[in-house]
């Protein structure tokens, strides 16, 4: 019988524990400095989306949520199981039982699928290469991120940098795209990293199917059906993917037509609920813009980004792609498979179109593979010049990983609707640390706000208010509030305006004021049908105001 705590679960624990080494540090500068954590430290925007979910869970309302981002009536109810919203719902629940509080959620769920994470790696590893030696080389791959994007950090020191490189290059967040490298994708968001194990276990049922004979179909397509619900890009990818490698098998021989079709039609699950995520996005005018808006927040791959991305291994992933397409050994298929995979990608960064980004997760397994197996596989070069070739790769390899693991102490760590950037070492933290009395803000608003009130806050305080509080918001997330950049320019002339378009609210508006945010606060607001809100009492929480306002009438 395997240990426990075998080499595997010991490693597996020390990389969780290396990933979430700056949560455990932000936690300890935050408390340590008479603050509070607020929960993530990386696109804290979209972390606190995924929270609003988690504290819906933890209230006990799992199947269908509270919409905390909206304030319209009538929307879609399929806003509730969008962006994996379900997901977190269910987690929140499970998290509640802890007992823990929710500003330490996503290093309590990180920790346990990180752990999770690693040991689906090392088993698809084992099963797509030969020796041990080779999964002990993808293995590693786990640890470092190979790409040449160390150059843009150069490049931002430059005058004028934006006017002749482009944004997505210069500012590639967080060391390069999070989803397109292994240290930071598996502390990224807990319901991309679900998804990345579901899709290696994948991998490895797919690989008993077609090259072991041993399907099993049912799994199969529940494997695939979960990943289309999490991440519908990997689901649409896999589709691909799939349909691609069964071409191959049957042009090669390796297959039989009534071998292959058992295999597409466990991926039937999958294709309907792609197809359910493509009827929302381009068949109905309100999803098609809700939908539309999203996609563009996440920007593009191109091909150079690419390339910089997969960096020092590209030669590698180039000839061993070449060598195994041409080789006819069936004890390579899962590298075939690897192969396609990262064609696919390929092909998808050439078209280079607004949402590639969400295509990219788990990109470097595939790479892990293939790099294993070519260095594996160079046979006919002399010694030296392969000592040569590993140590000037080890070089090139360095300055990237070094880069990924400090950046969050030295980088520059960007923060929507704000001009700072900021790091583990800035002298201001916020929003990694908010004040105790931000802390208490929220408490407030959770006793003393109702389900049908609505509160008004900055861009970025109001982020936290629906995770933080259970309050509803009216300007929050950038891609959850419909019609964001109307709504965050009556906000900031509210003194102008006096108006409030898009509010639906039967209960009361709160306006909250910050020392790092601050909107007017008139005697009278008016919302679309032509009723008013007056300003009523003013409670001080600490050096935070909230200002009540109830309908006039």
């Amino acid at each position: 019988m395997k240990k426990v705590f075998s080499s595997t679960y010991v490693m597996a624990a020390i990389w969780s524990l290396l990933l979430y080494l700056p949560n455990f540090y932000a936690v300890y500068l935050s408390t340590n400095t008479g603050g509070n954590f607020s929960g993530s430290i990386v696109n804290i925007h979209d972390h606190n989306a995924y929270l609003a979910s988690v504290r819906d869970g933890m209230n006990g309302d799992v199947w269908i949520g509270q919409l905390s981002f909206a304030t319209e009536t009538d929307l879609p109810q399929t806003l509730n199981f969008l962006h994996a919203s379900l997901f977190y719902r269910l987690l929140g629940w499970l998290f509640g039982l802890t007992n823990l509080p929710i500003n330490l959620f996503y290093i309590a769920v990180g920790l346990f699928l990180a752990f999770i994470a690693f040991n689906a790696y090392i088993r698809l590893f084992t099963e797509c290469l030969e020796s041990y030696r080779q999964v002990s080389i993808a293995t590693a791959f786990l640890f470092v991120f190979p790409g040449l994007l160390w150059l843009n950090q150069m490049l931002q020191e430059f005058p004028n940098a934006e006017s002749y490189i482009p944004n997505n290059i210069l500012y590639a967040e967080l060391w390069g795209n999070p989803s397109m490298n292994p240290i930071t994708h598996n502390s990224y968001m807990p319901h991309f990293v679900a998804a990345n194990i579901i899709v290696a276990l994948l991998f490895c049922r797919l690989l008993h199917a077609i090259r072991d004979n041993r399907p099993n179909y049912l799994v199969m397509s529940i494997y695939a059906l979960i990943v289309a619900w999490l991440l519908p890009s990997s689901g649409i990818l896999w589709l691909a993917i799939v349909s691609t490698v069964l071409v191959y098998l049957l042009l090669v021989g390796r297959m039989s037509l009534s071998n292959v079709i058992p295999v597409l039609i466990s991926f039937v699950p999958s294709g309907l609920m792609s197809m359910w995520s493509y009827s929302l996005a381009f068949r109905s005018d309100f999803w098609a813009k809700y939908i539309y808006t999203n996609v563009v927040m996440n920007g593009t791959i191109d091909l150079s980004l690419f390339v910089l991305h997969v960096g020092v291994f590209t030669p590698f992933v180039v000839w061993g792609t070449f060598k195994l397409l041409r080789s006819n050994a069936t004890k390579y298929i899962g590298q075939v498979i690897a192969s396609i995979w990262l064609f696919w990608l390929f092909i998808l960064s050439l078209a280079s179109f607004p949402g590639s980004p969400r295509f990219m997760d788990g990109i470097y397994l595939p790479i892990s593979i293939l790099v294993a197996y070519v260095v594996s596989n160079i046979n006919n070069v002399t010694k030296g010049v392969r000592k040569w070739l590993y140590t000037m790769t080890i070089l090139l390899v360095i300055p990237g990983t070094l880069i990924t693991y400090i950046y969050p102490w030295y980088g520059h760590l960007y923060l929507h609707f704000s001009d700072k950037r900021l790091n583990l070492r800035s002298d201001d933290m916020w929003p990694i640390r908010l004040s105790n009395a931000e802390m208490d803000a929220f408490r407030w608003i959770e006793h003393n706000v109702g389900m049908n009130d609505v509160v008004v806050a900055g861009p970025i305080f109001s982020n936290f208010v629906p995770g933080l509080s259970g309050a509803k918001v009216y300007l929050g997330h950038i891609g959850r509030t419909i019609d964001f950049s109307q709504k965050l320019t009556s906000v900031q002339q509210i003194n102008v305006v006096n108006r409030l378009p898009s509010l639906e609210s039967n209960g009361k508006v709160w306006f909250v004021n910050t020392l790092h945010e601050t909107i007017g606060t008139p005697e009278k607001i008016y919302i679309d049908d032509g009723s008013a809100y007056c300003s009523g009492a003013d409670f001080n929480v600490g050096n935070i105001s909230v200002l009540e306002y109830n309908n006039c009438n």
